[in-house]
């Protein structure tokens, strides 16, 4: 539900709209998203449909996408019943895939940009392209023009009136960006961001970045937002590129320090399994590997990242930061980890293994 005014004792404080832009105008700015790669981009209008400039697919959804501007409930209190369970509809924040392509610096094994753009969350209402809202009225407010609602269902005291509006909820800021992307790859190994295995690769690698950068300057995770996006290189190869960002409207600096190429190699230093200390030398460790198949709270889980739980994957981290770091290794199930057991080989051998050989 989306209002316009908010009220201040005996008298009240309008705003214009109740969104941006106004419901009463056409939106200029509307976003696509491939649900092929996931990449996400402004259109001019809702009538400009053309295949994904990343990964050629015709599969493009056309979104109204505005910014709320204030908030009301139904004005039906209930009681706390003791139970909570939310599951997030919105995107983690994300890039345009035109953002800021330029070259940047090199720093171990990576490109490394760092800049201010603007980052994007979009609720579409589990690809419904958004919610029907209509004009709302509520009861014993003198003064609702410019609210609107989505059905509140029966005996509420707010009632509907009007066509419906199908929009999707954006939130937009510009704020401080990391963007990584893998210089070279081994033959035969490649994180393709068009595959949902890819994706998990590049998730994985990005949570790790966002823990590490935590641990580095001694700060929350919450300091960041953590994720990747896919882009078309001049070559027609769709490569990904994992990305921090400062949570903070404008930015902290963090996002900036990180992308000098010495403060970079010292992220990716957390990815070293044989550093006293850091995040991979924790995660390798018995009391984690032997109970963590996949993440866990204490690697790249969190509250926040609840939705991609299912793709975050610590030994995909570490791998990803080992061929991020260019070191020399094989990339198997099998071979050591130069003193440290292949912590893969938990996974597939003996009998309980949690995907046992064939």
């Amino acid at each position: 539900m989306v209002w316009l005014q908010f009220i201040l004792g005996g008298g009240s404080v309008r705003l214009d709209h109740g969104f941006e832009p106004p419901l009463t105008e056409r939106n200029p700015r509307p976003l696509s998203l491939c649900e092929n790669c996931k990449s996400v981009q402004y259109r001019t209008s809702m009538e400009d449909i053309r295949k994904c400039e990343v990964c050629d697919a015709s599969n493009v959804s056309i979104i109204d996408a505005r910014e709320p501007k204030g908030f009301f409930t139904d004005f039906q209190p209930a009681d706390y019943s003791g139970v909570f369970e939310w599951t997030p509809q919105s995107t983690l924040p994300t890039l345009t895939w035109k953002a800021h392509s330029s070259p940047g610096v090199s720093a171990a094994n990576c490109n490394v940009m760092s800049f201010s753009d603007d980052i994007l969350s979009v609720n579409d209402n589990d690809g419904r392209g958004g919610f029907e809202f209509q004009r709302a009225r509520v009861q014993k407010i003198r003064n609702t023009n410019g609210a609107y609602a989505v059905d509140p269902g029966p005996n509420r005291p707010v009632s509907m009136s009007g066509g419906k509006q199908v929009v999707a909820l954006l939130s937009q800021r510009k704020t401080h960006v990391l963007l990584v992307k893998i210089s070279d790859w081994p033959s035969g190994v490649f994180a393709d961001p068009l595959s949902a295995v890819g994706r998990a690769a590049w998730y994985s690698f990005a949570f790790f970045l966002r823990n590490s950068a935590a641990t580095l300057m001694d700060v929350d995770t919450l300091e960041f937002n953590a994720g990747f996006r896919p882009i078309k290189e001049q070559d027609g190869w769709v490569v990904g590129q994992a990305f921090l960002s400062d949570t903070l409207q404008n930015g902290a600096g963090y996002c900036r320090w990180l992308g000098q190429p010495e403060k970079f190699t010292r992220l990716l230093n957390e990815g070293d399994i044989e550093m006293n200390g850091s995040n991979a030398r924790q995660w390798v460790a018995a009391s984690h590997s032997e109970t963590c198949d996949t993440s866990c709270n204490r690697c790249l889980r969190d509250f926040y990242n609840l939705s991609y739980h299912g793709l975050l994957d610590w030994r995909l981290a570490i791998d990803m930061a080992r061929l991020a770091r260019g070191d020399h290794f094989s990339l198997d199930l099998q071979a050591p980890w130069n003193e440290q057991e292949n912590p893969w080989r938990l996974l597939c051998q003996g009998e309980n293994a949690p995907v046992p050989s064939i």
